[in-house]
């Protein structure tokens, strides 16, 4: 599978020639090779991954015509995101800084939401400093949280 690998890298280095920068970025391509080489080292076990394999390298081939015409694009993304969906879904795969940015969110909301509740029972009434103070302190928590949930799942080898 490595040799798979490594014509699969070079296949798309030729045709990322052919792809402007703005597409290459916005239709996320960077992502395939990354999502080769996470696909290829769990083809040994599973069979829907080396189905991926196949799917990948159609795509890489059809990379710069696919990209023109909308309905093709929109087979391509499809393609896609099926393969991202199954590492997600089966391998329980995320893509980096995923618990960082939804930590973060979840500690700020819950701040806000557990400053307005104390606000409310130490002033009776609604005091806009006491939120404030909890939104930082659970945006923090959130992102403290969230930097180490992502550390261990890249030390397992979960993270794209």
């Amino acid at each position: 599978m490595e040799n798979w690998l490594e014509d699969y890298y070079t296949l798309l280095e030729q045709k990322k020639k052919d792809i402007s920068i703005s597409d290459f970025r916005f239709y996320n391509i960077g992502r395939l090779p990354l999502l080769a080489a996470k696909t290829s080292e769990l083809s040994q076990s599973c069979h829907r991954c080396r189905a991926n394999l196949k799917e990948l390298q159609v795509l890489a081939e059809k990379l710069p015509e696919c990209l023109e015409d909308l309905k093709q694009r929109r087979e391509f993304e499809h393609h896609k995101n099926l393969v991202e969906n199954h590492l997600r879904q089966e391998h329980a795969i995320r893509p980096a800084h995923y618990y960082y940015a939804k930590y973060t969110l979840i500690g700020a909301v819950s701040g806000i939401v557990a400053g307005s509740i104390i606000s409310f029972i130490i002033y009776d009434e609604f005091n806009v400093n006491l939120p404030f103070i909890f939104f930082a302190l659970g945006l923090i928590t959130g992102q403290l949280m969230g930097r180490r949930a992502d550390r261990i799942r890249y030390k397992h080898k979960r993270q794209i």
